[in-house]
């Protein structure tokens, strides 16, 4: 949650308006349905029966990122 709080600064510097961090996949899944945002960010380590990949299928398109060029996320490579 600390870099999720990062993140929501630096885009509210910046102009944006952030409407929601969510730790479960269940929460993202309600704040996305009652703020209709036009960009989410979702961490695929969410908390919860799935994880943030299997929480963006309900909204394509979607992209997802490794963490890093490194460690690329299995899960996120085998959605594609």
């Amino acid at each position: 949650m600390i870099i999720a709080a990062d993140i929501s600064i630096m885009l509210t510097a910046l102009g944006y308006e952030v409407t929601g961090i969510a730790p479960r996949r269940e929460d993202v899944l309600k704040s996305i349905e009652s703020t209709r945002p036009d960009l989410v960010l979702i961490d695929i380590s969410l908390k919860g029966t799935l994880d943030g990949v299997e929480a963006a299928r309900p909204f394509p398109p979607f992209t997802c990122c490794p963490p890093s060029p490194s460690a690329p996320c299995k899960s996120a490579r085998s959605s594609k």
